[in-house]
């Protein structure tokens, strides 16, 4: 490192330039992730580079000592820091440069106290820097605690409590952990909570005292992508050997997931809410605010709310996992997506997106490298309201199927979407329409397209899938209504206090199926999208929250 600048100076520096780039939030600057700016040279390099090269100003008045500094190597010891780090100490020059009457004293008492009294003003004024320059450690509570390490053991997170990750943290070695109702658990840059295959997260809050997963930056300045989000792992069949986990290194085998276990369980999580997670490990590769790796049939996701991802909302790698009551706003990218091999159940699932965020409300894959793996992608969702971000600028779709998945889709609400309803790509995935492993019924599509009545793209610019005629097989189906009004209002298009209930009961009624017989499913929901219709009272109320930072 350059002799002009301190590795506490660099640190502090990284920390203004990724705060200032923040703020402007502009197109020409990336989302800059800090944990990778501090351990990454190559990654490091280009973020300056790029910052040296914009219009910028005030950010490269930052960035030009930084580049000069030729910074290398991590810059503090930690591997995922805090949101303003804890700096390592310099490298203490050696006792022969204090001076000759330190040398004096080196055989006697005054020495000892010497150099007490200079260790004592080195941690006093370490402990100075680490305070002022990261407010959250000098604001921490009696009732935080930072987790930092692997949970290895059974463990209870108690309510009144918050908790700070700081780091991946992982639950491992068959431990069990539990979250009692009402904890607040927040995520410093680079942090996420990885179950891994054996082991268990009983997450269970109530109505009115929901357990959250948020960032750990200050309401206000609260961004997606402030930390990882959780991942749960397990034994659930999926269709790809030896799989790992997008988001954890390849080389790490607690990433792995999926098994000969469609029964097991990855554990519980009920009125749960994650907020401002997803970042980015490396180029392409994201954290979602909710991953579902190879999760049993037994796991348990009920009255669960993902908001403000930076990726994707839900991601469900195979299993047999089911969803229900679910809901989904404000995604970076898809809302519920799936691949390798779902084929659990899905009933009351609610995807917003904004008119600035969002790519498909759900996509979903069999298998990028192998369309036609078994297990198949095959979910069974019923009672599913999609609303786009009814975008000028954005393409948005409702459903993107693609890469041989299958799928029962029925009782669904679609509107909003800037460039079509639902498409189908890849022959394989329209040969699952012919062999009746992907089907659709009890579906009304509304404010589709820019004019608000192209529901799917003209095929001369759809080529994608073998000449499937979107339009024409949809319009075919006799419970499949066109520009019908479900009757949300203008209140549907907010994102601070949306309803999502429609009142328009004889449209949304009239067409619905009666979902399966099974003690999984409401078999009285016969009615489309995720709320009866004119419902005052919800399964959301209570639970949810929509803050936009």
């Amino acid at each position: 490192m350059s002799e002009t600048i301190s590795r506490a100076e660099a640190v502090s520096s990284l920390w203004k330039l990724k705060q200032a780039a923040a703020k402007k939030r502009c197109s020409d600057i990336p989302y800059i992730h800090f944990n990778l700016l501090l351990s990454d040279n190559e990654y490091r390099r280009q973020i300056l580079a790029i910052i040296l090269n914009s219009q910028h100003d005030d950010l490269k008045s930052i960035a030009a000592p930084l580049q000069k500094a030729s910074l290398q190597g991590r810059l503090i010891q930690s591997p995922v820091q805090s949101n303003m780090p804890i700096l390592a100490t310099e490298q203490m020059a050696p006792a022969e440069t204090l001076g000759g009457s330190n040398k004096a004293l080196a055989n006697g008492k005054p020495f000892s106290t010497l150099v007490y009294a200079i260790s004592l003003i080195l941690v006093l004024g370490a402990g100075v820097i680490i305070f002022i320059l990261n407010p959250t450690l000098s604001n921490l509570k009696s009732s935080e605690h930072i987790i930092d390490s692997a949970i290895a053991k059974n463990s209870r997170w108690s309510s009144g409590s918050t908790y700070i990750l700081d780091g991946i943290v992982y639950v491992d070695n068959g431990a069990t952990l539990s979250i009692e109702p009402g904890v607040t658990i927040k995520g410093r840059p680079g942090s996420a909570l990885v179950v891994t295959r054996d082991s268990q997260l009983l997450a269970q809050g109530s109505k009115t005292n929901p357990i959250v997963f948020t960032s750990a930056s200050e309401n206000g300045n609260r961004q997606p992508g402030d930390w990882g989000g959780l991942v749960l792992l397990g034994n659930a069949p999926v269709n790809e050997a030896d799989a790992k986990i997008e988001g954890i290194d390849a080389q790490d085998s607690r990433g792995g997931y999926g098994g000969e276990q469609p029964d097991s369980s990855c554990g519980i999580l009920e009125y749960v809410r994650i907020e401002y997670a997803g970042f980015e490990v490396y180029a392409n590769n994201e954290l979602n605010g909710l991953t579902l790796g190879g999760c049993g049939n037994q796991t348990i996701i009920r009255n669960v709310q993902v908001h403000m991802a930076m990726d994707d909302g839900i991601e469900l790698f195979g299993g047999t996992a089911d969803l229900k009551n679910v809901i989904i706003t404000g995604a970076g990218d898809d809302g519920l997506d799936w691949d390798k091999g779902w084929t659990g159940r899905g009933q009351f699932i609610i995807v917003q997106q904004y008119p600035d965020r969002g790519d498909n409300a759900i996509e979903g894959d069999n298998d990028k490298n192998n369309p036609t793996g078994l297990p198949m992608s095959q979910p069974t969702l019923y009672n599913i309201t999609l609303i786009g971000g009814f975008s000028d600028t954005k393409s948005q779709r409702g459903m993107v199927l693609r890469r041989g998945t299958g799928g029962i889709f029925k009782n669904l609400i679609m509107l909003g979407f800037s460039t079509e309803g639902i498409d189908i790509r890849d022959a394989s995935t329209a040969n699952n329409i012919d062999n009746a492993t992907l089907n659709f019924g009890s579906i009304i599509m509304f404010e589709i397209g820019q004019d608000g009545k192209t529901f799917f793209q003209s095929e001369s610019n759809d080529n994608d899938d073998n000449s499937f005629d979107e339009s024409a097989y949809f319009s075919s189906l006799a419970t499949l209504q066109f520009d019908v009004d479900p009757g949300f209002g203008f209140s549907v298009r907010t994102q601070h206090r949306p309803t999502f209930s429609p009142q328009n009961k004889p449209a949304v009624e009239q067409l619905a199926s009666t979902p399966p017989q099974a003690e999984f499913w409401n078999e009285g929901a016969r009615y489309l999208g995720a709320l009866p219709p004119r419902a005052r009272q919800t399964w959301l109320d209570g639970w949810s929250d929509f803050s936009v930072d």
